[in-house]
């Protein structure tokens, strides 16, 4: 505006204090000086201008840079409270099981002749079944025992293949921590039994994951009392031991 105000300026000394002999001097004097100067004014408001909108170009690009890490931020505090709300869930549903599980442990019963409750019970289970080996393959003879137990030798096994899904089915980083959760509350005589559900032709997942997370690896199978030596031999071959 100050190359404005200088035109006019310059108009009005040309006026009262310059000598025209006519109009057509005043044009030229109008011409030459003041159109000088607002056209250069003109291109100083394009400059500004130009300078202005580069500004808000910047002003917008900063926005768009801000708006673009504040929703990286909020991604990242949504990925951090999805995968704390998972493992919340997850927990909860494995301690539901898992402790389902040991109040059906203490509430197991083997009946013939006298009751047998408890952990005591799945001995009674297994020598049944041992028993059974001796007069039908092995195979026939779980699966005769399962169907012969239910009500509670198939809950059993169902119960601790559901808890190794579980941990199988999640990404987690402690995997191990749970799985020797589950172990722990696996007697003996429990993970004889599942060696032989996982080779009974019924339980293909069981069988996968004793051998993915080695739940039965220090158990020992060389008491013939125990395992047949042509079982003993099965295991091995499946590598399940």
């Amino acid at each position: 505006w100050g190359f404005v105000a200088l035109g006019f300026i310059v108009v009005f000394i040309g006026i009262f204090f310059g000598e025209f002999k006519g109009f057509h001097e005043f044009g030229d004097f109008i011409g030459g000086s003041v159109g000088s100067i607002w056209s250069l004014a003109g291109l100083f408001f394009v400059y500004v201008a130009f300078l202005g909108q580069k500004q808000s170009i910047l002003n917008q690009q900063r926005e768009i840079l801000y708006n673009q890490e504040e929703l990286a931020g909020q991604k990242k505090q949504m990925e951090l409270q999805n995968a704390t709300l998972k493992q919340q869930q997850f927990e909860n549903t494995f301690f539901q099981l898992f402790n389902s599980h040991q109040r059906f442990n203490e509430n197991m019963k083997f009946v013939h002749n006298e009751t047998t409750t408890g952990i005591e019970a799945l001995n009674k289970y297994y020598n049944a079944f041992f028993e059974m080996v001796k007069q039908k393959p092995t195979k026939d003879a779980f699966n005769k025992i399962e169907k012969r137990y239910n009500h509670t030798l198939s809950p059993y096994l169902n119960q601790i293949e559901q808890l190794l899904l579980l941990i199988d089915g999640r990404k987690l980083d402690n995997k191990d921590y749970y799985v020797q959760l589950v172990k722990s509350i696996i007697p003996h005589y429990g993970r004889l039994l599942l060696l032989y559900a996982a080779i009974s032709g019924k339980r293909k997942n069981l069988e996968e994951l004793l051998i993915k997370y080695q739940l039965i690896q220090d158990i020992d199978i060389l008491d013939e009392d125990l395992v047949n030596k042509e079982d003993r031999r099965i295991f091995k071959n499946k590598k399940i031991l």
